[in-house]
């Protein structure tokens, strides 16, 4: 490993705590920040954990196909997405 001895022993640490992985992309980070000299405890559960943030925030997608059939023709995508949301904020309003 390219990590000393203590600064592996501070990632071994941080995978366990947050029940995790490093990923390639985490790595590089990683690596990055220890020849910078800027690897720290804080750091290193910084990156492991901001990815984790990021897969919670959670996606849909909606086939546009099916719901222009609900909107007029001369309707954007995102004219129809801005229709949606106001439908849905007056129905959750009832």
């Amino acid at each position: 490993s390219y990590l000393d001895t203590s600064h592996q022993i501070l990632l071994n640490d941080a995978i366990d705590y947050n029940c995790c992985d490093v990923n390639a992309k985490q790595g590089t980070q990683i690596k990055k920040h220890y020849l910078e000299g800027t690897l720290s405890e804080e750091k290193i559960n910084e990156i492991l954990t901001e990815e984790k943030i990021q897969q919670k925030k959670e996606k849909i997608s909606i086939n546009y196909t099916r719901l222009k059939e609900y909107f007029p023709k001369e309707y954007t995508p995102q004219q129809c997405v801005e229709a949606l949301w106001e439908i849905l904020d007056k129905w959750f309003r009832k």
